[in-house]
């Protein structure tokens, strides 16, 4: 049985150099989810929401210097992701936005799940493209890096309709395209007070932040934040995709309460892949530790650092494998 052109855009993206697309699967986009599944050089990984799966992409594609990519469902799932392609634009981060779409026959008739992806995305991305047939793929795909990577990077959007990508293509592989080049990413200003913290982690560490503000590493690139739209629930998704890229490398996501209720449904994202990131929360709530109880709800280790002890307890966190939450009270002066 001949491939399906979900199947030609995975082979694609692997000749491509992508090894991790985060997503949101089902429906429209279930081939593709399915093909992604089989494949042995991409890893796809579960969000919980679009625009979780958008920062996740960021982080893989702010850690690398490279393309990342995402996949979401058409309709409520595009509308989803605007924020994280508002924040790519602005902060010239490359990505390239897989997104479903109705098959070509109900384009235009108001059908269930339809929107107009193009027209909705325009002033948010570099490029989109809707594909009409599995023949445009090769040059589409190839397109689609390039220019996400190309002299000021952002991000592209795929609409391909479900016939699309269930069409049979006479091809089970393609030749080898060059890669796409590597982006110049614009980092984020830092933030003074989390100075102490991030060198806990190292000079080598990525830093995600929610929180804005002005500091200078030794390694800026590897500072990851909403610069330009200052998007609340940057921060979580962006370190599960720091840390998927760079498993070497340590990753503290710097936020607060809004923060991280933004988008709360990734903590389960983060526990169910095990990822060392430390999440360092200025909770600016009453005292009560919710959001420790929440962490510990997902399955997270938390721990409350409002004490004498917060520095040596913070340590001994950073030392522990998996991931875990750290509440610090802004005015815990022995840490920040």
């Amino acid at each position: 049985m001949n491939p399906t052109a979900a199947h030609l855009i995975v082979s694609l993206l692997e000749q491509h150099g992508i090894r991790l697309v985060a997503g949101v699967g089902g429906g429209a986009v279930l081939p593709l989810w399915d093909a992604l599944g089989a494949s042995r050089q991409i890893r796809r990984v579960q969000a919980r929401h679009e625009q979780g799966a958008g920062f996740i992409a960021q982080g893989v594609a702010r850690v690398t210097g490279k393309p990342a990519v995402c996949l979401v469902g058409p309709g409520a799932g595009v509308t989803n992701l605007l924020t994280a392609l508002a924040d790519a634009r602005l902060d010239a981060v490359p990505l390239v936005c897989i997104t479903g779409q109705v098959p070509r026959h109900l384009i235009g008739t108001g059908a269930r799940r339809e929107v107009p992806t193009g027209r909705i995305v325009d002033s948010l991305t570099k490029a989109s493209f809707l594909v009409r047939g599995a023949c445009e793929l090769p040059d589409l795909v190839a397109e689609a890096l390039r220019i996400a990577a190309d002299e000021r990077p952002g991000p592209v959007l795929l609409d391909i309709p479900l016939d699309v990508l269930e069409e049979r293509t006479g091809a089970p592989a393609l030749a080898a395209a060059a890669p796409a080049p590597e982006a110049r990413v614009e980092s984020g200003a830092a933030f003074e007070r989390v100075r102490a913290v991030a060198e806990l982690a190292g000079a080598g560490a990525a830093v995600t932040c929610d929180l804005g503000g002005a500091i200078s590493f030794l390694r800026p690139a590897h500072w990851l934040t909403s610069d330009g739209l200052g998007a609340a629930g940057f921060a979580l998704p962006a370190a599960i995709g720091a840390a998927l890229a760079a498993p070497a490398t340590p990753v503290v996501c710097v936020t607060d309460n809004d923060g991280l209720l933004a988008n709360v449904q990734e903590l389960a994202t983060l526990a169910a892949l095990e990822l060392p990131v430390r999440i360092v929360l200025l909770d600016r709530a009453a005292p009560g530790g919710a959001c420790t109880r929440l962490a510990d709800a997902f399955g997270i280790r938390s721990l409350d650092l409002d004490g004498p002890a917060a520095e040596p307890a913070l340590r001994d966190a950073f030392a522990r494998p998996g991931p875990c939450l750290v509440r610090i009270a802004p005015g815990s002066a022995s840490v920040m």
